[in-house]
Order: C-alpha cells, then structure tokens, then sequence
C-alpha cells in the first residue's frame, strides 16, 4: 500500500494524466462537477455515483440489458462538445430488477412492477444504524430508494433512437425495507400462460 499515491482529483494530475478510462466511485457530493471535467479532458468516465444518470444524453448501463444504449456516446460528445464521455451503473437495486424484468418486458410488454427489497444494513455506510433501531427491526424507508427504481429501470428498459431516449412505459412502484432480498410482482400487456414453455434460454441464462 505505501506504494499508492494519492492524487488530486483533476485531469491533468500525474496519476490521470496518461489514463485514458477513468472508475469514479466518488460521493455524490462531488461527483458530478469532477466527472464532467474529466469527459472534457477526453476520458473514458464511468461512473458509480447517481449524478449524471438520468441526464438526456448518458446511458445507465447494464451490459447484458441494454448495451445498444452504447449508442446515444456520440450524441453525448455532440451535444457537450467533449472529446470523452460518461457511462453510469443503475442504482444496485434497479440493476438486479432490471436483469429480471428485461427478457418480460421484450417477450409480453410490462404495464406494472411492485418490488419490495430488503436491504444490508452494510448499504447505509460505515456509520451505519444504531444497533437500537436495527436489532429485532425492520426499518421502513431508504431515502431516495423509490425513486431511484422508478425513474431508472424505465430509462434502463427504454429504447435508445437518434440519439434520445424513450423510456419504457409501465409503471414501477418500489417500497423499501433494511439484506438484499427482493419481492418482485409484475402484470404484462401480452398474456404470460405460455411463458414457462416459450421463456428463452438465453433470457433464463442471463437471470
């Protein structure tokens, strides 16, 4: 470890200098500002932190879910004028849904999602919950929890043409608890009687 140094976060620093993809797994609180600067030095950004995911032209990216997201990069350094560009992750919530509900939602059409999760307590940082309210307890309520499943898997399940979204329409409705564990219930435009019979492999294999 004492090899490591430990860099300012600016493009042009010894450490980033040469670089030309770039992991950010900054707080929140800094992110945004920080990402932005290094699309602009013409890095590789992607990014762990909400800041940039529901922005028009950046993809919330799941590989195996929607990889030809990939496509709106272009529209991204067009419309910034920027030499690089900013992929994110979906919130880890949303990631795990979105893996389910992606071969549904291409086969049948989705009109409705209700998904209640149950989540580490390890997910609320180092500080974490008193072990008074934790112990023997369920607590109720993540902040930003629901609204991060709603407004992400939408974009995730969506289409990307001539460098634009358009969200997927259904409906998602999230209820939170505190170790990841999720319910998940969905109804689906098209009957699901045949869906055990006529389910992809591949859909299966990627679940």
């Amino acid at each position: 470890m004492k090899e490591i140094v430990v860099s300012e976060c600016v493009p042009d620093a010894p450490a980033f200098k040469d670089a030309k993809i770039i992991f950010s797994g900054l707080d929140n609180t800094f992110a945004g500002d920080i990402e932005d600067e290094f699309a602009k030095a013409g890095k590789a950004v992607f990014s762990n932190a909400k800041n940039h995911r529901m922005d028009d032209d950046v993809p919330i990216l799941i590989p195996t879910v929607n990889a030809s997201h990939l496509g709106i990069i272009e529209a991204q350094r067009k419309n910034k004028n920027i030499p690089g560009f900013i992929i994110t992750n979906a919130n880890c919530s949303t990631t795990a849904m979105s893996i389910g509900l992606k071969p549904i939602h291409e086969k049948f059409g989705l009109e409705k999602v209700i998904v209640s999760t149950m989540q580490a307590i390890s997910g609320a940082g180092y500080p974490g919950l008193s072990s008074m309210d934790i112990f023997d307890n369920v607590v109720p309520h993540i902040g930003g929890e629901e609204g991060k499943m709603e407004t992400e898997a939408k974009k995730i399940l969506g289409t990307c043409v001539d460098g634009s979204f358009q969200d997927a329409d259904f409906m998602v409705r999230g209820t939170s608890s505190n170790w990841t564990d999720k319910w998940l219930s969905c109804a689906a435009k098209a009957p699901l009687f045949l869906f055990n019979s006529r389910y992809p492999r591949c859909a299966i294999e990627s679940m």
